[in-house]
């Protein structure tokens, strides 16, 4: 399925993305790389599966391949006080 049919809008403006650069919430392949920790075959691998969204982005004669990070829960859940005071846990 192409991209203007998935997010409901005409090809042109998908276009025009391209041409100004990526839409809001993309990074650098080498950035997503860094923030996800994964690899660069795995970034690969995630965006083949459908798992990571991604776009090339071409600005002058440079072409750069752009990913969108997803929200990504926190790393460690929130101690809640009542985990504290309970005695047996």
């Amino acid at each position: 399925m192409n991209m203007s049919m998935r997010l409901g809008i005409n090809q042109a403006t998908i276009y025009r993305w391209f041409r100004t650069g990526p839409p809001p919430g993309y990074v650098r392949a080498r950035v997503a790389e860094r923030r996800l920790s994964l690899s660069r075959q795995s970034i690969w691998l995630h965006i083949k599966s459908g798992r990571l969204e991604a776009c090339h982005v071409t600005r002058g004669k440079r072409r750069g391949l752009y990913v969108r990070i997803p929200d990504m829960p926190p790393l460690l859940p929130e101690a809640s006080h009542d985990a504290h005071s309970q005695p047996g846990r």
